[in-house]
């Protein structure tokens, strides 16, 4: 038994062997002698067989491949999930073939160690919360009888990205992606230009851009419907009449690929790579294509330090000024106002102009 101060509580591990196998089992507790006086007696309980019938036979890398089976295929965000627990399956630092009732808390923060070194904690706290979920179903099936994410704690994650877009920027990021106003796109970064200028128009993501479909597209009524958001709502965005002008000009491409096709219902997909967009599904991949042809172009252009995502930033904080702050977040898709705060940044000196 081994029993430690985390923090304000006290963690106690046990370990006991049982037909040549170690199980082990942990919990925190508010002080040393609570810790003690149950690690002594889960000893004899484990000593005994009462281990709930635990099946010892399965690893983590089964508990990750039963949850990416049945639970990540529920999930709006099933595509990156499913390659995050891929990746999980072949990293070496994690081990995915260690026995359930052997993975234990170092083990996790060793993995943490590892990718702090190559990626934000953002990132890494994504990735253990689908690890604790996957912990958590194994649990449900009676494969673990321990918890090894107890006294794992969440890292803290770097402040909200605040990146303006000036008009300059604006302006050099259309020029090197060879922007002209009023003419269809022919080339791929042509097309990532209109979906620029769409995405500071509307705060739309680059995945609800490259999914935009032209039965969802209502002209006369002024606004789209994304069926699918973010965080798994549907939406209508009012279009303003830049916005339809941009449309257009994606509509008279469209029509260049289509030649005799007239009949909205017959387009399907506005942003294409191919040659036909109606038969293009997987708009996924489109917008993987237009963030890395905006990043190659925004480094052309001299303009560091930018994603297409802070469009969003900077389409927000317009927004704000043009209309009521429950309008922008039934525009932009956010359930509460207040994390509208996120992408609404104004300097200063804008605030200052406005009060007169």
């Amino acid at each position: 038994m081994y029993v430690r101060k985390r923090g304000d509580r006290w963690r106690v591990e046990v370990e006991v062997m049982v037909d040549y196998e170690r199980i082990r089992d942990a919990k925190t507790f508010d002080t040393k002698a609570e810790a003690v006086a149950w690690g002594a007696e889960r000893e004899k309980e484990i000593a005994r067989g009462q281990s709930r019938k635990t099946d010892y036979s399965k690893t983590f890398g089964d508990a990750l491949l039963y949850y990416l089976e049945t639970e990540t295929p529920k999930k709006v965000s099933q595509k990156n999930e499913t390659l995050r627990i891929n990746y999980f399956l072949r990293c070496k630092e994690l081990n995915t073939d260690v026995k359930l009732h052997s993975l234990t808390s170092e083990m996790i923060e060793k993995y943490i160690a590892h990718r702090l070194k190559k990626v934000m904690t953002s990132t890494i706290n994504k990735e253990i919360s689908i690890m604790r979920s996957a912990i958590r179903v194994a649990t449900q099936n009676r494969w673990i009888d321990h918890n090894p994410f107890e006294g794992i704690s969440q890292l803290k994650e770097p402040p909200p990205r605040n990146r303006r877009i000036s008009p300059a920027e604006e302006s050099r990021i259309l020029e090197a992606l060879d922007y002209e106003e009023g003419i269809p796109p022919v080339q791929a970064r042509h097309r990532v230009a209109i979906m620029f200028l769409f995405a500071l128009e509307t705060g739309m993501r680059i995945g609800e851009i490259s999914d935009m479909d032209w039965n969802n597209i209502y002209i006369k009524e002024r606004y789209l419907k994304i069926l699918m958001s973010k965080n798994g709502d549907s939406r209508d965005v009012p279009l303003s009449r830049r916005a339809i002008e941009l449309l257009e000009m994606m509509r008279a491409h469209s029509r260049t690929l289509i030649h005799d096709r007239s009949e909205k219902d017959e387009f399907g997909r506005v942003i294409s790579y191919r040659a036909q967009p109606v038969f293009y599904k997987d708009y996924r991949a489109s917008a993987y294509k237009a963030s890395a042809i905006f990043k190659k172009y925004a480094k052309k252009a001299n303009v560091f330090d930018m994603t297409f995502h802070d469009t969003r930033h900077e389409a927000c904080t317009r927004l704000a000024r043009k209309i009521d702050v429950l309008d922008l977040a039934k525009m932009i898709g956010h359930r509460d106002p207040r994390s509208l705060m996120i992408y609404y940044n104004p300097t200063a000196t804008e605030i200052a102009d406005r009060l007169g």
